[in-house]
């Protein structure tokens, strides 16, 4: 049961940071636009962005499928 929790929690994280990653490059482009490119504000939203896609590229491993395992009558994770 806790895995299945886990599971939604992490899909739960990457949907929000998919979100998170869209509206903070749509912000960029338009500052970009309209002539803001160098900020010390906008440096900070950049890190910010790089920081958001290494956690989302992190949580993109998917964990290893569940299989019925039929011998021991229960799922199993393999490490295929």
């Amino acid at each position: 049961m806790t895995r299945h929790l886990r599971l939604i929690a992490r899909a739960l994280r990457r949907a929000w940071l998919a979100y998170e990653i869209h509206e903070t490059d749509a912000y960029l482009r338009a500052c970009a636009r309209d002539g803001l490119v160098h900020s010390l504000h906008l440096d900070e939203w950049r890190a910010r962005l790089a920081h958001m896609r290494a956690e989302y590229a992190g949580l993109a491993g998917s964990p290893a499928p569940l299989l019925f395992d039929q011998r021991r009558g229960q799922h199993t994770r393999t490490s295929t």
